[in-house]
């Protein structure tokens, strides 16, 4: 995701009421609401379901790695 352009996030110091009403706000743009569909459709096109697999298969076997090296120093 992608402040501004694919959607909202909440920071520091706002409530999630203020940017959901920041968001409807732009979104009540047609131009604008038009813009932010292209980018998403743009961003989402990016990723793949076999692409997702190997990150999450490579975030699952670092992780496994790591706690398994943490388990090893405990004995």
């Amino acid at each position: 995701m992608r402040h501004g352009r694919t959607g909202w996030l909440v920071r520091d110091g706002e409530t999630l009421t203020e940017v959901i009403a920041r968001a409807l706000d732009e979104l009540a743009d047609p131009v604008r609401a038009a813009e932010i569909r292209r980018a998403c459709r743009e961003w989402a096109a990016r990723f793949t379901w076999e692409s997702s697999g190997r990150a999450m298969t490579r975030l699952l076997a670092d992780e496994l790695a790591r706690t398994a090296g943490r388990r090893g120093r405990r004995r």
